[in-house]
């Protein structure tokens, strides 16, 4: 059964033409006969390049897209957070910005990241 994430996935891809319905579906079938993510599938089975679903749910969730090749990480945001929190939450601290501190996450639907 597709999450909100793969929905907003799907939904997004099919209206622009990305991919067809029907390889969204086998993908789907695949995900789930496999107990893998959505997205994980689609990349693996050369449908779609990864940071073209990052940028898509990017636009779709209305949070900003962040590439970390391309990004400067401030060394005290690091060190704000324990590396074995950030590995277990899979977040990447980035910067402190107006008392916040920014964070990159590959999926930000995750249950688990968001709290």
């Amino acid at each position: 059964m597709a999450n909100n994430y793969d929905t907003i996935l799907s939904q997004a891809l099919i209206g622009s033409g990305i991919v067809k319905k029907n390889q969204l579906d086998s993908a789907l079938k695949e995900a789930e006969k496999l107990n893998q993510p959505f997205a994980s599938v689609l990349i693996k089975n050369g449908l779609v390049p990864e940071e073209r679903i990052l940028m898509i749910l990017s636009e779709k969730l209305g949070i900003p897209f962040v590439s970390l090749k391309n990004t400067a990480i401030e060394k005290a945001a690091v060190e704000k957070v324990p590396l074995k929190f950030t590995t277990y939450y899979k977040f990447m601290p980035i910067r402190f910005e107006h008392n916040k501190l920014k964070i990159a996450v590959s999926y930000p639907l995750d249950i688990k990241q968001q709290d």
